[in-house]
């Protein structure tokens, strides 16, 4: 949906082979969107710093974030974080 708004799209997927992450970046691609796929673990802070300057670094300034990396799991215990703590 936000390759077809004229976003230029960088997909994270946890492995490299990921199937679902190349399966849509054909469809954008085949669809003239611009997008990437790049690995990267979402519990390791320096793979999400990396992430975001691979984005950066090929399409510019982030102008929007759509995230869907999370746990179910057991989520009750986790604490509660504030933007400023995190």
């Amino acid at each position: 949906m936000a390759a077809a708004r004229g976003y230029a799209v960088s997909l994270m997927a946890r492995s490299s082979g990921s199937k679902e992450a190349s399966a849509l970046l054909g469809e954008i691609a085949a669809k003239g969107g611009a997008a990437q796929v790049v690995t990267a673990d979402v519990t390791s802070e320096g793979d999400i710093v990396d992430a975001f300057k691979k984005a950066a670094d090929r399409f510019g300034p982030l102008t929007a974030l759509m995230n869907s990396a999370g746990i179910a799991y057991d989520a009750h215990k986790c604490p509660a974080i504030s933007q400023m703590g995190y």
